[in-house]
């Protein structure tokens, strides 16, 4: 069901329409009466011309049983109809992506005020961003965590992500968290970490993967994840389920975590400092 949020604007509504996914309702119990209905009339028929007897009772409960299959089926069939005539015209993929690169653009602009970090010192190093699709279907009461689609251009968009943005000073890390509503365009759950070189214990990513590859010949993984912790026992941990995306998108090989890249930039300035420290 295309959901009509009050308020939503032009891109929220075509969002909604381009991951909307309509299914047709059961046809069964109206394949069942018509089954029963037809049953009953030729049952009726082979006793009429046996006997003679003519039990129009019967068939008119036969016809009103055939009759009331037919009614649920086109109910069904007319419902379908007006939903998939509500979720058009859909986006094209472009613009969907468009939509998407500018919203976690905004998110890492506003990941600098989060941090309270002068322009001075967010400007040292490009910022280091993770992204991940966030997808559940059970115990979750907003529905956003549930849109997904594999658009025309073979790429697999959802409606929630996680992010992570990280800035590199000279003199500490700052982390900003959030869960992403992108067909919303707001960020959420949002948390700010503010981590001194010094005091960084590790940074990594591992994963998971099953004992055997896929036909393409990549690994099958199951599970990746992002970890940086602290002296303190702080951590700051992202991961991504690819096996249960894989189960409910029935891709193959859904997206990456991403992260080798921001695990290798802060292992570099981690080095740094420790040069700076000793030489100082």
């Amino acid at each position: 069901m295309l959901i009509k949020r009050l308020g939503q604007n032009f891109q929220e509504e075509a969002l909604r329409k381009y991951f909307a996914r309509i299914e047709r309702g059961k046809r069964l119990p109206g394949l069942i009466l018509i089954g029963l209905g037809s049953l009953l009339l030729v049952t009726l028929m082979s006793t009429i011309d046996a006997t003679g007897i003519n039990l129009s009772w019967s068939n008119w409960l036969g016809l009103l049983l055939i009759i009331l299959g037919i009614v649920q089926i086109a109910g069904v069939e007319i419902l379908y109809f007006i939903r998939t005539r509500e979720a058009q015209p859909k986006p094209p993929d472009s613009q969907v992506q468009q939509w998407l690169d500018e919203g976690t653009r905004s998110v890492i602009l506003h990941s600098r005020f989060a941090l309270n970090l002068a322009e001075e010192e967010s400007s040292i190093s490009d910022p280091l961003v993770i992204i991940t699709p966030r997808l559940n279907t059970a115990g979750r009461s907003d529905q956003d965590w549930t849109l997904w689609k594999l658009g025309d251009d073979g790429q697999l968009r959802f409606g929630y992500y996680k992010m992570i943005v990280i800035r590199l000073t000279e003199r500490h890390l700052g982390a900003y968290v959030c869960d992403y509503d992108f067909v919303r365009d707001v960020a959420l759950n949002e948390a700010t970490h503010e981590l001194h070189y010094c005091d960084i214990v590790s940074v990594f990513t591992q994963e998971q993967s099953d004992p055997y590859n896929l036909p393409t010949g990549k690994k099958l993984r199951t599970q990746q994840e992002f970890v940086l912790s602290v002296a303190s026992g702080e951590t700051i941990r992202v991961s991504v389920d690819t096996a249960q995306i894989r189960q409910i998108t029935g891709v193959e090989a859904p997206p990456e975590l991403g992260a080798e890249s921001a695990v290798a930039q802060i292992r570099s300035a981690l080095r740094g400092y420790k040069a700076l420290s000793a030489a100082a």
